[in-house]
């Protein structure tokens, strides 16, 4: 078993290397607490508690979260309520190997404090690799609710599969039934969150307790923390965090409130205390390289409606530094499968309307991703998928050297998801109407396959989430939707698509179900979805698995009016 790790405020080690200074640390938390932190091993929470400071109520508003899967450990995180001036409060933290806690694996004392918003974060190692472990915090006698965490199989191990979720955009108005809908999936490693956990009001969030309370409202929600207990999460934020559209030439003082603020309360470490390097690999076994990107604080401005050219070379979505830190672990991976979280949509769109831009994607950074998606051709680097949010809108995407060139082989992919509970923007453009959205932007060219050939699925109106399983043979990638407006609401899959090892075509299959995007869910998409089916695993032959007999597999078009 682990030795105790102890931490302080958001996750600094208590023994002589942070802040918060041993002696500090021993007055706080008592005799029992002080054995503790010179590493005794604990076998019950509740016997070795540290005393609860007076007039404190203890409460758990935000839930528990794991963090990124590593193969030793992970980052957990909780937050407390103290009254105002109360001392700090010491919180107990233990890991164990079973539900019911009598096997405990590492554990410690952690300190919550005002100046960290009485966040606990604490950085686990010591774990056994490529496994489940259940977790929980405890405050006097009263104790957390209890979430589960995953560790991952070591880099470069072999591993035979993955299977995740992943999402976008959890706007409030809505039941969050997608999330509910995700803690429910059978056999998820962890959730990914590609972005616009929060929606900040881009006038009046502006300083650190303005964004923290902006989090509070959003944690505070009894689903959301049901995924977060059940799942790990693997997080990356987007422009919801900060305001709509930021870039670079944000206020540096908000940027830096929105960041502390994020990192405060996520279970994800800042690298060296820096809050403006989020970007990081997430490794699983041989198998999976997961590249987490952000592509707001280094981005020049988007262009203007007026702006004829989207291309000018030297404009950049993710500065120099990340995207050289990118394309260096691209090259150099080893993984069979090399995905990209990225928080806006990678692919273009086509359309009638000549300045109609991307909805602050990357088609106003097209130069950038024409050179990423070429340096992963010239280099040769097969299986890579870029799995994206943002847009409220379901893309499946081929990404090529030729966006002209219908025939043109794919060199990687591109899966966008739909909201978890934004409103989709078509819809509301539209005023209301699903359906009017759906033809209106067909009319306008979006979800041609005319202009946008690279484009194998387009949906305008649902929500949900995405699942992502992966072996050796194939990626697959499964679209989820709920009717946010009905709590007992299923998830169905309306597509999925199949990438096989090697492929530069993928497998698609529709499904022509209600529209779960309205009160209403009787009426079916207007569109004339068609399945081409999707292809039965390859049978392997030594480990290997063979490329997909005949090339391109037939696909079935988009939105077509």
């Amino acid at each position: 078993m682990a030795d105790l790790v102890t931490a302080a405020g958001t996750g600094d080690v208590v023994a002589g290397l942070g802040p918060l200074t041993r002696r500090r640390f021993l007055a706080l938390i008592g005799a029992t607490g002080a054995a503790a932190a010179v590493g005794l091993r604990m076998r019950s929470a509740a016997a070795q508690t540290p005393p609860l400071p007076t007039g404190y109520v203890v409460a758990w508003p935000d839930g528990v979260i794991a963090g990124d899967p590593l193969p030793e450990g992970t980052v957990l995180w909780t937050r407390v309520v103290a009254p105002a001036g109360a001392e700090p409060v010491p919180v107990t933290w233990e890991v164990a190997a079973d539900e019911s806690f009598t096997t405990i694996v590492a554990g410690g004392v952690a300190v919550a404090e005002a100046a960290a918003d009485w966040t606990v974060k604490v950085p686990v190692t010591g774990l056994t690799p490529d496994g489940w472990f259940h977790y929980r915090f405890t405050v006097g006698p009263d104790a957390s609710p209890a979430g589960r965490l995953r560790t991952a199989p070591p880099e470069g191990a072999p591993t035979p599969s993955l299977r995740f979720g992943f999402a976008s955009c959890q706007q409030q108005g809505t039941e969050r039934v997608a999330q509910r809908a995700a803690a429910e999936e059978d056999g998820l490693d962890f959730f990914l969150h590609l972005g616009d956990y929060i929606y900040v009001n881009d006038g009046s969030t502006i300083s650190l307790d303005d964004y923290r309370g902006v989090y509070h409202q959003f944690k505070g929600d009894a689903r959301l923390q049901q995924l977060q207990a059940a799942l790990p999460l693997v997080a990356m934020w987007d422009d919801g965090e900060f305001r709509n559209g930021i870039d670079r030439n944000e206020d540096p003082a908000r940027a830096l409130a929105a960041k502390t603020a994020w990192f405060e309360t996520m279970p994800v470490e800042a690298p060296g205390g820096d809050v403006t390097r989020p970007y990081r690999k997430v490794a699983w076994g041989d198998l999976v390289d997961l590249f987490l990107i952000e592509t707001r604080s280094h981005r020049d401005p988007e262009l203007d409606e007026d702006d004829v050219d989207a291309s000018t070379a030297g404009r950049t979505c993710l500065g120099a530094e990340q995207k050289a830190w990118l394309l260096d672990g691209l090259a150099s991976s080893t993984a069979r499968w090399k995905l990209i979280g990225n928080p806006t949509d990678f692919a273009p769109w086509a359309n009638l309307d000549p300045n109609k831009r991307g909805f602050g994607a990357w088609d106003d950074y097209a130069a950038e991703r024409d050179e990423i998606i070429a340096f992963i051709a010239d280099q040769g680097i097969s299986d890579v998928a870029f799995l994206c949010g943002e847009t409220h809108v379901w893309i499946a995407a081929h990404l090529t050297t030729d966006f002209a060139d219908p025939d043109a082989p794919a060199v990687a992919f591109a899966f966008t998801t739909g909201s978890q509970s934004a409103d989709p923007d078509l819809v509301r453009d539209a005023g209301g109407d699903p359906y009017a959205a759906t033809q209106g932007f067909v009319n306008i060219g979006f979800g041609s396959t005319v202009l946008n050939p690279h484009q194998t699925y387009v949906n305008l109106v649902n929500f949900g989430y995405t699942v992502v399983q992966v072996d050796e043979c194939a990626l697959t990638v499964e679209f989820r939707t709920v009717n946010v407006y009905d709590v007992d609401s299923q998830p169905q899959t309306i597509a999925r698509f199949r990438v096989a090892h090697g492929a530069t075509r993928m497998d698609t299959e529709f499904a022509d179900i209600p529209c779960l995007s309205a009160p209403d869910p009787s009426r079916t998409i207007a569109s004339p979805f068609t399945s081409t089916g999707i292809s039965a695993v390859p049978e392997t032959v030594g480990g290997v698995c063979p490329l997909p007999a005949a090339e391109p597999v037939p696909v079935a078009p988009a939105f077509t009016g």
